[in-house]
């Protein structure tokens, strides 16, 4: 079962709300009576500072990791230099955590991939951060910068894996190999170990071990041959045998050899399959550039073999090539799935609920990355993939509809629409009967004092509305009335209300009028958002607040929302926190389109 809410919150604190890093403090012996005099308290901290290694730890939260770095000073502008010189330290930060987590091979191999998907957005992967020293060069030529960084580790890590990149300290995984018993290369035990050892070296680089080594008979060994699509047979014969995966190897020799004593250029080629499913999952071929040479007796040169075709095609193994099967290989069952096109965290809630319900298939989902453009779980199958993927595209889930299906790098991603929209939360006549006593003994309390201190053009009368719950994201958003007071209440740290305006001229410019009513720990906040639910203009208000909107080009509608700056803060909603209020959105177009007229009906 899966709990939207509660893995959004989750990941927000992770992702958004890291903990605060506390300043270097001296140590209790610097406090007491009879530490050590100044000038060897300086000296022993300048030696540890000396010795510290490249990992810190603040007081409180994750382990920091220092960054350093410099930048050149153009023009004499310290401030791009520094910023340069900052977010180069940043990065300093994230390849020192790198370097931990992958060999260094790997990270120089895959330095072109790491810093196209992974480096272009380094803010992802710090989850705070403190500048310890900023400085310039005696002849203000270059600006350096130390900083301090809590890094997102399982973020890091999460990511080296989707690339494929063996990570140190993962348990490696068993591969069998297979051969042909009549292969006239690996039948010989020579070349069998010349080419075992040298397999054995490059799949332990890869957190693989060959767990055994099988020879096949002619007809098994068939199902392994280039275009063979007995996939089930293949699979039974993968079952035999241990491990996650199976590497059949085979050589094609040309039977003739001429007389000068030389052999016509051979092939060596190996494949990889899916042991439970007896998928191919990569084909891998070389070959030699030249003719092998013979020995007496027929038998080719081991020394020149080696060169030739076996060195050549194992460096063929690399972590990209595997990483098909690589990811999740212990669990067969395990998927990724990514669903893209949510227009907010309500939707994604919403989508959550009606798919997991419906789709007995999909078990034990989880939530596992959330991003920009798309939102991946984490969790186990049942059934053919094939026929899953089918079956997803054009479905009709809840509100949305499966657009299109994909299977990318192992990935099943769903790219999702609305096609039902909500129904529309209209506003309700006040006084609300649910809340009629409270709402009017603190309007009667506070309104006509405020109103008092406050200009005429920016005093509000008596509401003529209450908003109408669930109104706490866009598509629940109530439309709005123009120039009528609107009574609301925002009854925690949690709790938003979202208003819109809609029918307007573009370019139009709109006036807002928030009132606060009585006294609150929380801190009022109002923003405005475009038609693309962008956010274009943030409040903070005490007792009121006078916002001029002008609405873009091309749109003719806007949302609103009315809560408190903070939101949730680590899981506390603040309940018993507070505030009644009212909303007066006005118009400059003519006052006959306006009073009391609902914005729907011009």
């Amino acid at each position: 079962m899966i709990f939207p809410r509660l893995l959004l919150r989750a990941a927000g604190a992770r992702r958004f709300a890291a903990p605060g890093l506390a300043p270097d403090v001296p140590g209790p012996a610097a406090r007491r009576p009879g530490a050590l005099p100044l000038l060897a308290s300086v000296l022993a901290a300048g030696l540890m500072l000396a010795a510290a290694p490249p990992t810190v730890r603040a007081q409180s939260g994750p382990p920091e990791r220092l960054g350093r770095a410099e930048s050149p000073i153009y023009d004499d502008n310290l401030d791009v230099a520094r910023a340069r010189a900052v977010r180069a330290a940043q990065l300093d930060t994230i390849r020192g955590a790198l370097a931990e987590l992958v060999e260094r091979e790997w990270l120089v191999l895959f330095d072109g991939e790491i810093r196209r998907t992974m480096l272009r957005d380094i803010d992802q992967y710090i989850s705070a951060y403190r500048v310890r020293r900023l400085d310039t060069s005696l002849d203000r030529t270059r600006y350096f910068a130390e900083v301090a960084a809590q890094i997102d580790r399982p973020r890091l890590e999460q990511d080296l894996r989707e690339l494929g990149l063996p990570l140190l300290g993962d348990p490696r995984q068993p591969m069998q190999v297979l051969y042909e018993r009549g292969d006239p290369l690996l039948s010989l035990s020579a070349v069998r170990e010349l080419v075992l050892g040298r397999l054995r070296e490059q799949l332990l680089r890869l957190n693989f071990n060959v767990a055994g080594v099988t020879a096949l008979r002619s007809d098994q060994a068939a199902l392994f041959a280039g275009g063979a699509t007995d996939q089930a047979r293949r699979a039974t014969v993968l079952s035999e045998g241990e491990g996650v995966a199976g590497l059949f190897m085979e050589f094609a020799v040309p039977p003739q050899v001429t007389a000068g004593g030389e052999a016509p250029q051979a092939e060596f080629h190996a494949r990889v399959y899916q042991s439970d499913n007896g998928a191919l999952l990569g084909s891998f071929a070389h070959q030699s550039r030249r003719a092998l040479d013979v020995a007496p007796g027929g038998r080719f040169v081991v020394a020149d073999l080696e060169g030739g075709l076996v060195v050549p095609l194992v460096n063929q193994l690399q972590p990209g090539a595997l990483k098909p099967f690589s990811r999740d290989a212990s669990d067969p069952d395990s998927l990724a799935l990514r669903v893209l096109g949510f227009a907010s965290f309500q939707e994604q809630e919403e989508f959550e609920v009606a798919f997991f319900t419906r789709n007995s298939n999909f078990q034990d989902f989880a939530l596992a990355r959330l991003d920009e453009r798309s939102v991946t779980y984490r969790g186990r199958i049942r059934g053919s993939r094939r026929i899953l993927a089918d079956r997803l595209r054009g479905m009709q889930v809840g509100p949305f509809r499966v657009r299109e299906v994909y299977w990318i790098d192992g990935v099943l991603e769903l790219d999702i629409e609305r096609t039902v929209e909500p129904a529309r939360l209209e506003l309700k006549p006040f006084p609300a009967e649910e809340r009629l006593p409270l709402q009017r003994r603190v309007i009667d309390a506070y309104l006509t004092t405020l109103n008092t201190a406050t200009p005429a053009a920016h005093a509000l009368g008596d509401p003529l509305f209450t908003e109408q719950e669930d109104n706490g994201w866009f598509d629940k958003a109530n439309p709005l009335e123009f120039n009528a007071s609107v009574y609301g209440f925002v009854d925690s740290r949690g709790d938003m209300d979202f208003y819109t305006g809609e029918f307007l001229e573009e370019g139009e410019t709109l006036e807002i009028l928030l009132l606060r009513l009585d006294r609150t720990s929380l801190a009022p906040t109002v923003r405005i958002y475009d038609v693309q639910r962008q956010r274009k203009t943030t409040e903070h208000f005490g007792e009121r607040a006078v916002i001029k909107y002008r609405l873009p080009k091309g749109e003719t509608r806007f949302f609103m929302e009315v809560g408190d700056r903070f939101g949730v803060i680590d899981g506390d909603s603040g309940g018993y926190l507070s505030y009644h209020y009212l909303l007066t959105v006005r118009r400059s177009v003519a006052p006959e389109k306006l009073a009391g007229t609902p914005n729907t009906r011009r």
